[in-house]
């Protein structure tokens, strides 16, 4: 099991989404935990999608069931988040954990990111998978 808990799900852009990763797996030690911000766009039209943030935590570096936090800044340039009857522009925050000749636990947290001079509401926004 992987479980994202963010300090926010609403920033700017140019912000950062900070939070906190943890897993448990049973029988097996995970040969990595891969972090990212990814934003897709879907409706009429191509599609396109872009991660401009990832980390790679170090599963040795704490034990199972310990929180490690983490950072994933958002890119000034955007794009913001967008609902409209033609476009749609998602960003998510996903978490995997890569067990080898296993598995692998995924999850994933959706985000809005507003356009710079909007506020955005803190809360804890616990996900697992």
């Amino acid at each position: 099991m992987i479980e994202l808990e963010l300090a926010s799900q609403t920033l700017e852009l140019g912000g950062t989404f900070t939070g906190s990763v943890r897993w448990t797996v049973e029988g097996k030690a995970p040969g990595a935990v891969l972090l990212g911000l990814a934003w897709t766009t879907s409706g009429r039209g191509d599609r396109d999608a872009g991660t401009p943030a990832a980390v790679q935590g170090d599963p040795s570096a704490a034990s199972q069931g310990t929180r490690q936090p983490f950072e994933l800044p958002v890119p000034p340039e955007g794009p913001p988040s967008y609902a409209g009857q033609q476009l749609t522009i998602s960003w998510e925050v996903h978490g995997r954990l890569v067990i080898p000749w296993g598995i692998d636990e995924h999850v994933a947290v959706p985000v809005i990111v507003l356009p710079v001079g909007l506020a955005a509401a803190p809360g804890p926004a616990p996900h697992t998978a």
